[in-house]
């Protein structure tokens, strides 16, 4: 059988899908890895980013090289800035 990528399954269908896929109507669906999505609750909605990119506010995945060019020092996590460089 062909692989559906669903954890939990209940009598309707699929209930939790795999690292890397979102739960659409009970069915599992990929992430959108062209906008360097690793994981997503939905298809515009990413929860974690591919390598070399950072979860931004929006919820979208941006190259970690903005946020180089922005940040004196970036959270642990990768997040954002902890210290802004200045604009001057």
């Amino acid at each position: 059988p062909q692989e559906d990528h669903c954890q939990k399954r209940t009598s309707l269908g699929c209930i939790k899908c795999e690292f890397g896929y979102y739960l659409d109507n009970y069915d599992c669906k990929r992430c959108d890895t062209s906008q360097h999505f690793s994981d997503c609750y939905n298809e515009t909605f990413a929860t974690a980013c591919e390598y070399g990119f950072y979860l931004n506010s929006n919820n979208t995945c941006t190259n970690i090289t903005e946020i180089v060019e922005t940040c004196f020092h970036i959270l642990p996590d990768n997040s954002g800035c902890a210290i802004c460089k200045d604009k001057s």
